[in-house]
């Protein structure tokens, strides 16, 4: 029997280490072992190929290259084979008119279509900047799901589509996205050579432009330490003429914003572990320092809480889309700190050892 390309791609995943590699700066894991009680990127993974150590650590052997665990990581500590900025650049170069297409592996379709592991690998600030990019219908081809040793990550995708849809009726914007079977017709085997109207078009001097070439700010994002998600969301927001002044759920995994109660003291623990830098201290006259949040990094990771011993921070329960797009940080708190914010704490602790 001649091997699908389902078969085909699974051997060749059995050829190489499609495991992704781990920024331990960012991992909330790694960042505070006893603190980050992140299970993310194991959640998303259904072969046992992540194990917690409490970094997470990955078993070459059970990991087949879906990059689910990557798209699901709310700070963007991992990162796999698939490049998501560069993919997303090349679905929007090469939209015609809005309508875009790309590819899953298994297909094993390449040329001109943008090609990703598995619709689990595609997080839903994906679809929000395309859409913001002006694309407006997106065909995903794919092989036979159901058929993949891929299948069960789809759950995920899923997910990433309801918060798609979402966020993108608070913008006012739309993507419709529809699945085929089989090779794009981009993709296509095509002849050599120009064709008639190719040749018509260089005699009258009019070559054909790629149909949306706009340019993006994902790289001013990632240069500021953005992750590649919210780099993603972030150059969707600043491409909006009118934000909306509403109240968003918080999202963990996605967006957030914080509450600091008068418990602080100033200590920065929270700044200090945070893995986006969203939080920050500044000084002030008379030895105040300010406690702020840039609610634009803010992924609802919850670490600031877990780590501050005074339990002065809770997260909210909404954030202000208005908030995010400007970029403009919130005080939280602003006081005068301790000599020694943690010089109490730690005699406690030596007490009751």
């Amino acid at each position: 029997m001649t091997p699908d390309l389902i078969q085909i791609a699974d051997a060749l995943r059995d050829l190489g280490d499609f495991s992704p590699t781990l920024d331990s700066t960012r991992c909330l894991n790694a960042i505070h072992q006893h603190a980050g009680k992140c299970t993310t990127c194991r959640d998303a993974c259904p072969f046992e190929a992540v194990h917690l150590q409490p970094a997470p650590e990955f078993d070459s052997g059970r990991c087949l290259g879906c990059d689910a665990c990557v798209a699901a990581c709310p700070t963007s500590a991992l990162q796999g084979r698939f490049e998501p900025l560069e993919v997303w650049r090349k679905i929007v170069a090469g939209a015609q008119d809005g309508v875009a297409t790309m590819t899953c592996r298994a297909t094993g379709s390449k040329g001109a279509t943008a090609q990703v592991p598995c619709a689990s690998a595609v997080p839903a600030e994906f679809y929000i900047g395309l859409s913001a990019a002006g694309i407006r219908k997106l065909t995903f081809y794919t092989a036979n799901c159901e058929a993949c040793s891929l299948y069960p990550t789809l759950n995920q995708a899923q997910d990433a589509l309801n918060v798609m849809r979402t966020f993108l009726a608070h913008l006012g914007l739309q993507l419709e996205l529809n699945q085929e079977f089989g090779k794009p017709p981009e993709a296509e085997d095509k002849p050599a050579g120009l064709s008639r109207r190719q040749f018509l078009r260089g005699l009258a001097g009019r070559a054909a432009a790629p149909a949306l070439t706009r340019t993006d700010h994902l790289d001013d994002f990632v240069a500021g330490g953005y992750g590649w998600r919210h780099a993603l969301l972030m150059d969707a927001l600043v491409r909006q003429q009118d934000i909306p002044d509403i109240n968003l759920p918080s999202q963990a995994g996605y967006w957030g914003g914080l509450e600091v109660s008068s418990k602080c003291v100033g200590c920065a623990m929270c700044v200090q572990f945070c893995p986006t830098d969203a939080l920050f201290i500044e000084p002030g006259d008379d030895g105040q320092v300010a406690l702020w949040l840039d609610t634009a990094r803010c992924t609802a990771c919850d670490l600031c809480q877990r780590v501050c011993f005074k339990k002065a921070i809770t997260p909210s329960e909404e954030i202000n889309l208005q908030t995010i797009a400007s970029g403009q940080p919130v005080l939280l708190w602003q006081g005068v700190p301790p000599v020694n914010p943690l010089s109490k704490q730690l005699n406690k602790t030596r007490a009751i050892r």
